[in-house]
C-alpha cells in the first residue's frame, strides 16, 4: 500500500514507506494510550524480498 500511495501522490517509494511508518507509529501510540496491549501489523510479505536491495534494506531499518 505504501508504494501505491507514493505513486498516486507523485512521491518516491521510500517517502511512501517513511510516511506509512509514521502513521503506524501514531496508531501504536494511540493504542497504547487506550490500553490496547497487543497490536499486529502486516508489513512485509515473502514477495517483498524480491524488491530492489535498497528498498528491502530501507524497510528493514524502519522495522528495527
Amino acid at each position: 500500500g505504501n508504494r501505491r500511495w507514493a505513486k498516486e501522490h507523485n512521491l518516491p517509494t521510500f517517502e511512501g514507506h517513511r510516511r506509512g511508518y509514521n502513521v503506524a507509529n501514531k496508531i501504536a501510540k494511540h493504542a497504547h494510550k487506550m490500553g490496547i496491549p497487543i497490536l499486529t501489523y502486516w508489513a512485509f510479505s515473502t514477495e517483498n524480498w524480491l524488491r530492489i536491495k535498497e528498498e528491502v534494506g530501507y524497510l528493514m531499518k524502519l522495522f528495527e
